[in-house]
């Protein structure tokens, strides 16, 4: 629990920060920087990640200081940002996992496009297609005239 004295100075360096003074954020930073740090890798498990998601946690509380009560403590509110940018980068993590093919289904869909049939090969609109192709490539009578 943070002392009266450290929310007061918290509090002093977030009014510093909010009327552009970058060394107050800097401050900031610096003082949570670790705490905010350990708990996004207890959420994500890996170093890298974690630094990175730190990063835009600190990014999005420097967006947020206008919101933010000077009179209550900063570390809560840092925290609670870096905890939700964690779960969000598990949560994308999930997607991304979910459509990526993997195993058997990956060899499969690789074999196909490496060396299988061309599925256009058997749509009805291919000839079609065809013939616009072929019109398309060869020079029009009016292009082909030269002016004098």
């Amino acid at each position: 629990m943070e002392t009266t004295e450290q929310v007061e100075a918290m509090g002093a360096l977030v009014r510093r920060s909010r009327v552009g003074d970058s060394d107050a954020f800097a401050e900031i930073v610096a003082a949570q920087q670790a705490t905010v740090f350990g708990t996004v890798l207890r959420i994500v498990r890996e170093r890298e990640l974690a630094a990175d998601v730190a990063n835009r946690a600190f990014y999005k509380a420097y967006q947020g200081l206008a919101s933010f009560d000077e009179t209550r403590p900063l570390r809560p509110w840092l925290l609670r940002i870096a905890t939700n940018e964690a779960l969000n980068a598990l949560r994308g993590r999930a997607r991304e996992a979910a459509h990526t093919l993997s195993g058997e289904a990956a060899e499969a869909a690789f074999e196909q496009l490496a060396g299988g049939p061309d599925p256009a090969a058997g749509s009805p609109w291919m000839p079609i297609l065809a013939q616009t192709t072929r019109a398309r490539k060869s020079p029009s009578p009016s292009s082909s005239r030269q002016t004098t």
